[in-house]
Formats: structure tokens, C-alpha cells, sequence
């Protein structure tokens, strides 16, 4: 359970992306996410949280110690609505590998048929009927699909994650007010 000021989001990690699972529960149960914010909010994008300029922040990465997680990517798992996926680095990552610390709630628009045919096309990606459908009803990020490690997915308080993305953000989308974070594993 991610907690913020503006309410509770439960998040469902998968089972199918078991490094990334044990990280994310590891750093929990390490109180890493409580020194952290949502420090990125990108309209109709992502909620990104995960890191903070905060001294105490830092100085847990350091006792943690610096790693980054292979990519766990599979055809199931997509950039849903409500989906939740690890941030990396772009440059000099040829592997795509994760950041171990930051991750972000997928927002994102719906789709129609022939964008998700182009989609396909464009990035060799293969959709199933249900998961054309998921981007046609649903929304999402199709286009991240593949390029981030795709953990878990919000199953209550996705309206908490659309209220946060309203907020005001500077130049390079932080936002002006801090919104930290905690979080506990609930089971």
C-alpha cells in the first residue's frame, strides 16, 4: 500500500516478474520508500515516485548499495491504465535494465483499432484480443510496452493516482508541493 496525501493506492505485484517483486518488497520492508516522494508528474502520462533530493534518501541508496535489476519483460504484462512499471535509465542500458528504486502508475488515453494495428507494426508487438481491447476501453501507455519492466498494476485508489496527476508541476514536472510517500506490505 502506497500512502500519499492524497489517500491510499493498493498495488498487486506479479508473480511473473519475480526479481522486480522481491525488490520492491526488500525496499519496503527497508523503510526506502519512506523518504521518498512522487517527484515526477507527467499530465496524463505517469505518477513517478521512487526518489527524493532529500539528504536521508541518498544516504539509503548508499547503505542499500547501487544495483539495477535485469528486465523481466513478457508478453501478459502491459502498460494498462493503472498499471505499474520501473523506471531506467536510456542511455548506456542496451539491456534495459531497471532502476531498482523508482517506478511509476501508468495513466495514458485509449486507443483505436487501426492506432493499435500501427502500434504492432511500428514495435513488432503481437496484442492479444483482450489486451486490444484493455487499450481500447481501458487506455494506457502501448508505446512502453517492452521498454520498462511492467511490476504490478493500482487494484484500489486509481482515482488517488488521477488526483495527484492534476497537481501543479515546474518546467521539468516536479511537483511545486512535496508529496511523500509511505509504504507497507499488506499480504
Amino acid at each position: 500500500r502506497l500512502s500519499c496525501k492524497f489517500g491510499d493506492i493498493d498495488i498487486k505485484l506479479y508473480t511473473n516478474t519475480p526479481l522486480h517483486r522481491a525488490n520492491m518488497i526488500y525496499l519496503t520492508k527497508r523503510g526506502y520508500f519512506d523518504l521518498t516522494q512522487f517527484y515526477r508528474v507527467s499530465k496524463n502520462f505517469v505518477d513517478q515516485a521512487g526518489n527524493s533530493d532529500e539528504w536521508d534518501c541518498q544516504e539509503k541508496r548508499a547503505e542499500i548499495g547501487g544495483y539495477t535489476l535485469p528486465a523481466e519483460f513478457n508478453n501478459v504484462n502491459i502498460h494498462k491504465y493503472g498499471a505499474v512499471a520501473m523506471a531506467r535509465r536510456y542511455d548506456k542500458n542496451p539491456e534495459k535494465r531497471s532502476s531498482p528504486f523508482e517506478f511509476y502508475i501508468a495513466l495514458g488515453r485509449t486507443y483505436n483499432k487501426v492506432e493499435i494495428r500501427a502500434h504492432e507494426r511500428e514495435f513488432g508487438t503481437d496484442y492479444s484480443a483482450e489486451q486490444k481491447a484493455i487499450y481500447m476501453t481501458q487506455g494506457g501507455l502501448p508505446f512502453l510496452d517492452q521498454q520498462h519492466t511492467v511490476i504490478g498494476e493500482v487494484i484500489k485508489g486509481i482515482d488517488v493516482a488521477q488526483e495527484l496527476n492534476k497537481v501543479n508541476v515546474d518546467g521539468r514536472e516536479w511537483p511545486l508541493t512535496e508529496i511523500a510517500i509511505t509504504m507497507r506490505v499488506i499480504r
